[in-house]
């Protein structure tokens, strides 16, 4: 059986090996995206959140699915850095730590 079939039914294990499997690329791509390494992390997470949440049991492209988790790891990158470029940006003496 493939994986994302499996991982939409709540297959843990199908659950991890997706993530086992797309988690280095998603993290490289964040990387390059990021203003900072300490938001890489929860950025992938993210991405991982709303592809795999979205996932119905017909759906078996793992191109697809691939393409689907870069995208959303783009985007996601993407809204982060303006959320941060803003906290930074604020007047009312807030200090964002950015590693915390």
């Amino acid at each position: 059986m493939v994986l994302v079939p499996r991982a939409a039914d709540g297959d843990e294990d199908a659950l991890r090996a997706l993530i086992v499997q797309h988690a280095p690329t998603m993290r490289a791509l964040a990387r390059r995206l990021m203003a900072t390494d300490c938001e890489v992390d929860r950025v992938v997470r993210q991405a991982f959140m709303i592809v795999l949440t979205s996932l119905d049991g017909g759906e078996d492209d793992a191109r697809g699915l691939k393409m689907k988790l870069l995208q959303h790891t783009c985007r996601e990158s993407l809204a982060r850095n303006s959320y941060l470029d803003v906290l930074k940006r604020r007047e009312d003496g807030y200090r964002y730590n950015e590693c915390s």
